[in-house]
């Protein structure tokens, strides 16, 4: 049986190609042909495909893309991340208490660095990178880097 393709493009890792096949019941329908899948349509699709094939291209996001995407931390990833700038979260709240005024706010703000994770978007994170002036950069880097140990 023949089935037709369409919208033919290399998944990430080349090995596989992923496409649309027009089902006979359900129309349009995303399938990932594979040179090796246990059933021949779906060799004979890779098959059909090889030559035609679009290049994979990885996605381009943005930095507040890549940030949205970015893991929680832990607590100790995340503190462990700071001690490697030399921060800790003395200096954190000290910064905190110098430049905002005795309110509700800051003492959220406090409480918020108890939490046992952290998210990259954090409006509390965001607000003390800033307030600690390290550039949003260098803390994505300083987040990769914290999810690995």
């Amino acid at each position: 049986m023949t089935m037709n393709f369409k919208n033919a493009v290399f998944c990430a890792e080349n090995a596989k190609i992923d496409m649309e096949i027009e089902h006979p019941i359900y129309g349009w329908i995303p399938f990932t042909a594979d040179p090796n899948d246990v059933e021949q349509h779906g060799r004979d699709l890779y098959a059909a495909a090889l030559a035609s094939a679009l290049p994979y291209v990885a996605p381009v996001y943005t930095p507040e893309q890549r940030r949205s995407m970015m893991p929680a931390l832990s607590a100790r990833q995340f503190w462990m991340a700071a001690a490697n700038i030399d921060i800790d979260k003395d200096v954190i709240i000290d910064a905190i208490k110098a430049e905002m005024p005795d309110s509700v706010d800051r003492k959220m703000m406090i409480a918020e660095l108890e939490s046992g994770s952290f998210e990259r978007l954090n409006p509390t994170i965001i607000d003390v990178m800033q307030l600690m002036e390290i550039p949003a950069e260098q803390v994505d880097d300083l987040w990769v880097w914290a999810t690995g140990i």
